[in-house]
């Protein structure tokens, strides 16, 4: 869907769901994703957009600003690693401190070998760190799975089963150690309220600079 606001501006997805307010998203390349009430007129929605035209177009061009990881490049635990690709018969990743060397059957590719194996080890590193945390901080957790999720970093339903996205592992330590916690947090408030984020606070007082760090930096960290 495009939808043209101004000469400069376009609404590339409307997204129209059981909530209250209006949200507006800048995602990739600059793409304006508008999330609205399902029975809010749709030139209210408009009218919105438009005030908040030059925030859009600021937004935008940090976005297309943004200089992005060549596909030579990834990371593990906030390393840059030279990818480094060699022909076999046997699928396998490994890495060194400066290289990520990944053995490639004809039948496979890099980004399912890749996918893979930042699965299995963000598992193997972040499930005992959620352990620590919820046994220091007294918080009960029933799952930790993981996910290819390319949007978010993590979710806790209030069953207490935690999802982190296998790109989590991407992150510095102390970043993966933060998203941890404010996963844990929603245990005790399944939401994102005052009360939320002074749990999250009790539990890592440094968290700001943590959240801060994400939001200037998180979108280098994908396949």
């Amino acid at each position: 869907m495009f939808l043209p606001i101004t000469e400069e501006i376009t609404i590339d997805n409307l997204i129209r769901s059981n909530r209250r307010s209006v949200s507006l998203e800048i995602r990739g390349k600059g793409e304006l994703i508008v999330r609205a009430p399902l029975r809010l007129a749709h030139s209210s929605i408009l009218d919105i957009v438009r005030k908040k035209a030059e925030w859009i177009k600021e937004k935008q061009q940090q976005m297309k600003a943004r200089k992005l990881p060549s596909d030579n490049e990834k990371y593990f635990l906030g390393q840059k690693l030279n990818v480094i690709t060699i022909p076999g018969e046997k699928a396998s990743v490994s890495f060194d401190e400066n290289n990520l060397f990944i053995t490639m059957p004809q039948h496979r590719t890099v980004q399912a070998l890749l996918s893979r194996w930042y699965k299995a080890k963000t598992l193997e590193i972040v499930l005992p760190r959620t352990v620590h945390f919820a046994k220091e901080f007294g918080l009960g957790f029933t799952k930790v799975s993981i996910s290819t999720a390319s949007r978010r970093w993590g979710s806790c339903n209030k069953k207490g089963h935690i999802t982190f996205s296998f790109r989590l592992i991407m992150l510095p330590s102390d970043i993966v150690d933060y998203i941890i916690i404010h996963e844990l947090a929603h245990i005790v408030e399944l939401n994102h309220s005052s009360r939320f984020w002074a749990t999250v606070h009790k539990m890592m007082p440094e968290y700001e600079q943590h959240e801060k760090w994400l939001k200037h930096n998180g979108y280098k960290f994908s396949l």
